[in-house]
């Protein structure tokens, strides 16, 4: 049973033992990993009550993945659970509610979450967060500056793969975050049969995913190997620059090393993003990464001054559909490139797909090669192959990376390269 009292009103408000310690929870960050119909709404919107109760004049963002979501689930949640008597007005042209001790709560999606910058905030609830980037997580993290007031944020989500909410709150150890986890089955005010329909719907994977709240791979089968990557990504590491929230660096060239780099170039379809990823010719070790919704113009000098810098890293640019403007672009500026037959770029077809996917799974294996971003890792986790047998990212999720990683896979085993003999050395050096 959680209480607050804001002015004067009293709120009783029934919670299972799984919601009740998370409302209850201190911590900076904290989420609230649950199954469908596991009540994970309905907590972070008590959470949401008992911080306004406690800090009068507080401001809150809460969001969800679209407006729609925004609109249907989580504002109707927060209207049922916060008090008539506590709630003076509600604008719906500027989605803000407004509460009689002093405290608002803004609504907004992360559909654009460049749109969620701002004035400061003294926390912030992501609902269904597992859908929205890991990017609006940052970007609300930097919003929670309000004077006066503890800073907190917290997340509630059913599972989707193994994405930005599995690395910050699981696979990483950081004691200002909170895991808070259930199943479906802990929610005992669920209509009798709730579960029993959700069994006969969901089978295997998705049922553990959407019944129990596990992190799972679903779609299919995770091409790579899953337990490599996951202890990687428990080491994932942050990058040292971060240049225009795009180009991600994990270390400085070395004078007379040998680099390759691939380039993903993105067709502008379901939220895809331009990627290029950086290796170490000698070490196999990933050490830039740029990532993000770009021009192809742009696209084409960032990268190509990237490789500059990199010592001049022989690069590989994916010549498919509008890949072909960037192929153009970075022989216009004068920078090698791979190229086959005569023809510049790398054409990825159904059974040039096969072959990269297969050797980057075999160097993660080996540890011939090992990835430090999480992005990256995210990615490859939820890159499956279906009963069908065909590859691709699962529901959700985005492969820009992963093909990035494979295209650099290959061209690190172009002559042209580097000192090419060295190849037959496996290093050994990143293996578990």
């Amino acid at each position: 049973m959680a209480q607050t009292a804001v002015q004067q009103i009293k709120v009783g408000i029934d919670l299972f033992p799984a919601q009740d310690d998370f409302v209850s929870d201190s911590h900076t960050f904290a989420s609230f990993i649950g199954g469908v119909g596991s009540g994970k709404t309905q907590a972070g919107a008590v959470k949401s009550l008992i911080y306004i109760g406690e800090h009068p004049g507080s401001v809150g963002i809460v969001t969800a993945p679209t407006f729609q979501m925004l609109r249907d689930a989580t504002v109707i949640k927060c209207q049922e659970v916060f008090p008539l008597e506590l709630q003076a007005d509600f604008n719906k042209s500027e989605m803000r509610m407004m509460l009689r001790n002093g405290s608002e709560l803004w609504f907004r999606s992360t559909e654009e979450p460049e749109h969620l910058r701002g004035p400061s905030i003294a926390f912030f609830w992501m609902d269904e967060a597992a859908l929205s980037t890991g990017e609006a997580f940052l970007i609300l993290q930097g919003r929670i500056r309000q004077e006066g007031f503890p800073h907190q944020g917290w997340v509630t989500t059913t599972p989707k793969g193994f994405n930005w909410i599995y690395t910050r709150f699981v696979a990483q150890v950081n004691p200002d975050y909170k895991l808070f986890q259930c199943s479906a089955r802990d929610n005992p005010y669920l209509p009798k049969d709730y579960i029993k329909h959700l069994e006969e719907s969901y089978r295997a994977e998705f049922a553990l995913q959407e019944i129990e709240g596990r992190f799972v791979v679903t779609g299919g089968n995770c091409c790579f190997d899953a337990e490599v990557l996951k202890v990687w990504l428990s080491e994932a590491r942050k990058p040292t620059e971060v240049r225009q929230g795009l180009i991600f660096i994990f270390k400085k060239p070395v004078v007379a090393r040998h680099y390759v780099g691939f380039a993903d170039v993105a067709e502008g379809v379901g939220g895809d993003e331009s990627a290029l990823v950086v290796f170490d010719w000698q070490t196999g070790e990933q050490v830039a990464e740029v990532s993000g919704n770009i021009a192809p113009d742009d696209f084409s000098l960032l990268i190509v001054n990237l490789a500059k810098e990199y010592n001049n890293a022989y690069l590989g640019v994916e010549s498919n559909a509008v890949g072909q403007a960037v192929v153009l672009k970075v022989k216009e500026l004068g920078y090698r490139q791979y190229e086959q037959a005569g023809k510049l770029g790398w054409r990825t077809t159904a059974s040039s797909k096969g072959l990269m996917i297969a050797k980057l799974d075999e160097v993660i294996r080996k540890g011939i090669i090992r990835l430090v971003s999480s992005k990256a890792m995210e990615q490859c986790l939820s890159f499956v192959r279906d009963e069908k047998g065909k590859m691709g990212a699962a529901a959700g999720s985005h492969d820009d990376l992963v093909i990035a990683c494979a295209g650099a896979v290959m061209m690190m085993e172009q002559p042209q390269s580097g000192k090419y003999e060295l190849k037959a050395i496996e290093y050994a050096r990143f293996r578990r």
